[in-house]
């Protein structure tokens, strides 16, 4: 706390036993009047301890241009040989139903040959179930089978030189059938 003239006469007219009261009023009679001008600012003390250096941000790093390029590197190892590739089996067409039919067009892998399972139910005094397949002009091959009132078996189709085309199975209205036309590759 700064001690000021008029602070100073509070307190003495404190010890003396004047009371609080009395001593504002000598102070007042005494002539300690408002507070003066402020003086000149003093010189600057001595400079502080230097602060921790923060962390650098991602934003203070500068790169230069890219160097060049360095000598190739060992060939590394080829690894273990992969197992042999094994064809699988591709569905081109599987579907059951009774009396004739004509597929949609389907997918199927040119050069590879196809292979017809099939089953059929007929009552019809001469049953038949006869399937084509119709690729591109030229593109036709066909099996065919009367074996008798029931039928079930496997046949072939040539390799089609398409990769697209359609099934055609005619039958009589009363043969249950299903085929299933599959490709190995």
């Amino acid at each position: 706390m700064r001690v000021t003239r008029r602070v100073m006469v509070v307190l003495v007219a404190g010890v003396l036993g004047w009371g609080g009261a009395s001593g504002f009023a000598v102070a007042a009679v005494a002539g300690v009047g408002p507070q003066g001008a402020v003086g000149a600012t003093g010189a600057a003390g001595a400079a502080g301890p230097n602060g921790r250096d923060g962390a650098d941000g991602k934003d203070n790093t500068t790169a230069g241009p890219r160097g060049p390029l360095g000598a190739k590197g060992p060939t590394g190892n080829q690894g273990a040989k992969g197992p042999k590739y094994q064809p699988t089996t591709h569905t081109v067409v599987s579907r059951s139903g009774t009396g004739p039919y004509t597929s949609g067009t389907v997918a199927a892998e040119s050069g590879v040959p196809m292979t017809v399972k099939y089953t059929a139910d007929c009552d019809s005094y001469f049953p038949f179930l006869g399937l084509s397949w119709q690729g591109d002009p030229g593109d036709y091959d066909y099996v065919w089978e009367d074996d008798g009132n029931y039928m079930s078996g496997t046949d072939y189709l040539n390799a089609p030189s398409s990769d697209s085309g359609y099934f055609t199975l005619r039958t009589q209205t009363d043969c249950h059938w299903t085929i299933r036309v599959t490709q190995k590759y």
